[in-house]
């Protein structure tokens, strides 16, 4: 198990995480992030260049606001 200590507060890292638009400037596997469908939600659609992988759509299926979201592609 690992962990890491984050300063920052819970809101602020939430900002950070749901922002999938800006994930290239933070991820460097994540090369382009183009939104297909806004805004950021259950339904949301991304298309996604990730090395290694071919371009996908990722859709957002659950978000919990503030916590967590979930997607798939």
């Amino acid at each position: 198990e690992t962990s890491v200590h984050v300063h920052a507060s819970p809101e602020q890292v939430w900002q950070v995480i749901a922002d999938v638009e800006r994930y290239p400037e933070r991820t460097p596997s994540i090369t382009r992030v183009e939104p297909v469908k806004t805004p950021f939600g259950p339904g949301a659609i991304y298309r996604l260049d990730v090395k290694g992988t071919r371009r996908a759509d990722w859709t957002v299926t659950d978000v919990v606001e503030g916590s967590r979201f979930a997607w798939r592609t």
